[in-house]
C-alpha cells in the first residue's frame, strides 16, 4: 500500500467522522425539540386535568345573565381568558372574583374562589330555555340551561 492510498483511506475516514458528527448534531436537535414539546403538552394535559369549575347559580332577565362559578379545582386560572358563551355564541363579559375569596393570588381565579361572569345588552326571550356555557383558558367548561324571568 502506498502513500496515496493511505491518504485517500485517511482522508475518507474524516470526511465519514465529520458526516456522522454532522447528523448525531440534527438528530440531537431533532430529539431536543421534540422532547420540549412533549414536555410542553403534557404540563397543559396535567393543568386541564387538575381544572375542575362549577356553575352555583344563574339568575337571567331577557338583557342580563349573571352567572355564579366556582373554581373546584387545583389549577389556578386567569379571568381574563375565561369565556361566556350562550346557546354556542360568543358573547363579550364583564367578569369579577368574589373579593371575600380573592385571598391566595388577587386577581387569579384559584382554587376555592368564586367568580361573578355578567353578560349585559342581551334581548333573550323570555320563558325560553337557554344554555350558558363558561369556558377556561385550558378548555375546560361548565354549562347549566337557564330561563329568562319577564
Amino acid at each position: 500500500m502506498g502513500f496515496g492510498t493511505v491518504a485517500a483511506e485517511l482522508i475518507f475516514l474524516i470526511v465519514i467522522i465529520i458526516a456522522a458528527v454532522m447528523i448525531a448534531g440534527v438528530f440531537k436537535t431533532s430529539v431536543d425539540n421534540f422532547s420540549n414539546a412533549s414536555s410542553g403538552a403534557t404540563k397543559r394535559s396535567n393543568e386541564r386535568l387538575s381544572t375542575e369549575i362549577t356553575i352555583t347559580a344563574v339568575s337571567a332577565t331577557p338583557t342580563d345573565v349573571n352567572v355564579s362559578l366556582r373554581n373546584i379545582g387545583e389549577t389556578t386560572l386567569d379571568v381574563n381568558l375565561t369565556h361566556a358563551l350562550i346557546d354556542g355564541t360568543f358573547y363579550a363579559s364583564t367578569k369579577s372574583i368574589e373579593s371575600a375569596t380573592d385571598i391566595k393570588n388577587v386577581g387569579l381565579w384559584d382554587s376555592d374562589e368564586r367568580l361573578l361572569v355578567q353578560i349585559h345588552s342581551l334581548s333573550l326571550t323570555p320563558n325560553q330555555t337557554y344554555e350558558i356555557k363558561i369556558e377556561t383558558q385550558n378548555g375546560v367548561t361548565a354549562t347549566q340551561r337557564f330561563v329568562p324571568e319577564s
